[in-house]
């Protein structure tokens, strides 16, 4: 895609936005005022001042302002894990105000797969993380998975694969299915970080295969994800005109970098699962 095309397209969609931010920003404040600590409060300033916005926004990890309130949001539900009013108020806002601004907005009919809050803050979830996940299914398919030492496959009790993991700089997910949190709708295409089992929910391990370079591909069934949110991903959306946005670090033309496009547009979430299904066959569970 032309880099002037897909700025045209930026532009239009960061106005449409922010429009439609400021007509919910009551609600949105609503939603998130029983939130303490500094992302409440980033969340805050995000929400009532376009500037801010503009500044969050101005990356390749949240082309949108959605994305970026979403991206603050997600850090403020990590922050509070333990105040279920400020877990449930974030859930609100983003289910009900930020997704649909998103172009994300839950599906009712769709499948969903379970998660629970297992929170940690010390992951970055930085513009590199799309570049290392397609590292990692290239090196799946090609039999050595260079820096990732470990990819796994997260699936259910019917073998439906529900994440992929790899394993370089930060380990850390992205959702094939889409996922209920307790009230929090997490879009397919988010990047999470993954907890640890407990004793309600437990991992455990269904395959092992290592690799021609010692390394490791591994499978794990789970009843409920342990996770914490991280941003949304390019792969949250099935259009190419969509995805491009995040070829974009800035809002000018000098900003756009053919290099990621050509990634960003040419890898599909499909690309993943099929990906997720061929590591569990490598691993011996036969993928539903």
């Amino acid at each position: 895609m032309r880099a002037a095309d897909v700025q045209n397209y930026h532009r239009q969609v960061y106005a449409e936005e922010v429009a439609a931010l400021n007509a919910c920003r009551f609600d949105l404040a609503k939603a998130v005022r029983e939130m303490p600590g500094m992302r409440a409060g980033i969340l805050t300033d995000a929400i009532w001042s376009e500037e801010y916005v503009t500044e969050w926004t101005n990356s390749g990890t949240s082309p949108r302002p959605s994305l970026a309130i979403a991206h603050i949001a997600f850090g403020a539900i990590a922050e509070n894990p333990q105040r279920q009013a400020a877990v449930d108020g974030a859930s609100e806002a983003l289910n009900d105000f930020i997704f649909p601004v998103a172009s994300l907005a839950p599906k009712r009919k769709a499948r969903v797969a379970l998660a629970h809050l297992d929170a940690t803050t010390d992951h970055i979830y930085c513009a590199d993380s799309e570049d290392r996940f397609v590292d990692a299914i290239h090196g799946v398919e090609g039999g050595s998975l260079g820096k990732h030492r470990i990819v796994s496959v997260y699936h259910d009790a019917a073998r439906e694969p529900v994440a992929i993991r790899k394993d370089y700089a930060e380990s850390t997910a992205l959702l094939l299915k889409p996922h209920l949190m307790g009230k929090l709708h997490l879009p397919v295409g988010t990047i999470v970080s993954i907890g640890q089992d407990s004793e309600d929910h437990p991992v455990e391990i269904t395959g092992v295969k290592p690799t021609v370079d010692g390394d490791t591909l591994t499978t794990y069934e789970v009843d409920s994800l342990p996770l914490t949110p991280g941003r949304i991903s390019l792969w949250a959306y099935r259009f190419k005109k969509q995805r491009a946005l995040f070829a974009f670090d800035g809002f000018s033309v000098q900003s756009f970098y053919d290099d990621r496009e050509v990634l960003v547009t040419g890898t599909t979430i499909n690309d993943f699962r099929r990906t997720a299904a061929h590591i569990m066959r490598s691993c011996g569970v036969e993928p539903a």
